[in-house]
């Protein structure tokens, strides 16, 4: 678990980062780099995305299963 006071620097040292590599961006995401909230749809292209909402509806409709990204019930 990190120290509450820690979150600041290092979120923004991870800003600058992401802010340096901006030009080389393809405006995707990679997943295991995701450590912040992210929109699902830079994380997956959108059939996989469809699917992965049809397998929760179907498996977890109530959220029992829930991760770091968060993949909503439609």
């Amino acid at each position: 678990m990190m120290a509450p006071e820690m979150a600041d620097p290092i979120n923004g040292h991870i800003d600058s980062i992401c802010s340096a590599l901006e030009p080389w961006s393809t405006g995707g995401c990679y997943f295991n780099f995701a450590d912040r909230p992210t929109e699902l749809d830079k994380l997956f292209d959108a059939d996989t995305l469809a699917r992965l909402r049809e397998v929760k509806e179907r498996y977890d409709a109530e959220g029992v299963f829930s991760g770091g990204h968060l993949v909503a019930v439609t």
